[in-house]
C-alpha cells in the first residue's frame, strides 16, 4: 500500500493541484494549446528544479544582468524538463493503479495450489 501511494497517489494528487493553480492563473491570458502548453510548463517546474540540477547549467556572469538572465534560463530548462518528468510520473502513476486494480481481482496462486 505504501509503494501505490508513493507511485501513484502522491503524484497525482500534486499533479492535480499544480495544473489546477496553473488554470486558475493563466486561464484569462491563453487559450487552446497556448493553455495547455503554458499549464505544463508551470505545473512541471517543481518536477523539472530537482532534476535539472543533475545536468550543468552555469550560473554566473561579470554582472547582474547576466546572473539574472541564467537565472530565468534555468527556471525555463527546469519547467520544459519537468513538463515531461510530470507526463512520465502520470503515465507510471495510471500503470501502478491499473496493476494494483488487476491485483485485488485477480489473486496470484500460491505454490500450494500448484500441487
Amino acid at each position: 500500500m505504501n509503494g501505490i501511494f508513493k507511485k501513484a497517489i502522491l503524484p497525482l494528487a500534486l499533479a492535480g493541484i499544480l495544473l489546477s493553480f496553473a488554470w486558475i492563473i493563466l486561464r484569462e491570458y491563453s487559450s487552446g494549446w497556448e493553455l495547455v502548453f503554458k499549464m505544463l510548463f508551470l505545473a512541471g517546474m517543481p518536477f523539472g528544479i530537482r532534476r535539472m540540477c543533475l545536468w550543468i547549467i552555469p550560473f554566473g556572469g561579470n554582472n547582474v544582468a547576466a546572473s539574472v538572465a541564467i537565472l530565468a534560463l534555468n527556471f525555463v530548462a527546469g519547467g520544459i524538463i519537468g513538463a515531461f518528468v510530470l507526463v512520465w510520473k502520470v503515465i507510471v502513476a495510471v500503470f501502478v493503479i491499473i496493476k494494483a486494480i488487476v491485483g485485488i481481482f485477480l489473486p496470484r496462486k500460491t505454490i500450494a495450489e500448484n500441487d
